[in-house]
């Protein structure tokens, strides 16, 4: 590939050859270049013969990216078709902040007290559909003093229980809803959305691409390689 890199004309600026040098000299732990030099010898080469190593990897190396990273290009079509392939996988990020009282139901509520809870709880919900305070009703509700607070912030997918998750994630913001799960009737109102979708999420965007550049990357460096290497010359010496 030295000898590609040579016919397609790629260069090394001196002072990049330097720079990598320098990396070295840190990599070895040395205090300069003469004192690499001195740790070389003790390893039967010397700082030519690095020189001529680095030259040669870093020129590969462009030669790869001539090649094969310049022409990996990640089209929007293909964003789009991963997102909708791993979409389970962005929907975890979504985030919502809710309001919510439960009116606790007893394994053994009879017919008539379940009822009642559910007459409670709508009643509860045209309260505040008329403009009352959701954290004074819960707290009226509740019973408990100070400053308690109906507040659900910043939850996420699968962090409530099926029944729960299942309706509180359909409805709109400010939206009320009565949920019966087997805890009691639960009365919910959601304040805010966070939903990371690919149109709204520059980085679920930019994360996506670079998923896929790697994979590209990989792809085309295997495919390009094997062309490489079939169109190769080798001479049979006599």
């Amino acid at each position: 590939m030295l000898q590609l890199a040579k016919e397609k004309h790629i260069k090394l600026p001196e002072e990049q050859l330097q720079a990598a040098l320098n990396d070295v000299v840190i990599q070895y732990g040395a205090q300069d270049i003469e004192q690499l030099t001195e740790e070389l010898l003790k390893q039967g080469t010397n700082l030519e013969e690095l020189k001529e190593e680095i030259e040669a990897q870093i020129k590969i190396t462009k030669l790869m990216n001539t090649e094969v990273r310049s022409k990996a290009l990640i089209t929007q079509a293909e964003i789009e078709q991963y997102y909708e392939q791993h979409l389970q996988d962005y929907q975890k990020k979504d985030e919502l902040s809710a309001r919510h009282i439960i009116l606790p139901l007893t394994a053994d509520a009879t017919y008539e007290d379940e009822l009642k809870i559910k007459q409670h709880a709508a009643e509860i919900v045209d309260q505040l559909r008329q403009g009352a305070d959701f954290n004074e009703l819960f707290k009226k509700v509740s019973g408990v003093t100070g400053q308690p607070s109906a507040n659900l912030d910043n939850i996420k997918r699968g962090e409530l229980m099926p029944e729960l998750e299942q309706a509180i994630w359909d409805l709109k913001p400010e939206e009320i809803s009565i949920v019966k799960t087997s805890l009691g009737y639960h009365v919910v109102q959601v304040t805010e959305r966070k939903m990371h979708t690919l149109e709204d999420d520059v980085q679920i965007k930019q994360e996506i691409e670079n998923i896929l550049f790697r994979k590209k990357v990989n792809q085309r460096s295997q495919e390009w390689l094997d062309n490489v290497r079939s169109k190769a010359t080798i001479e049979i010496m006599p």
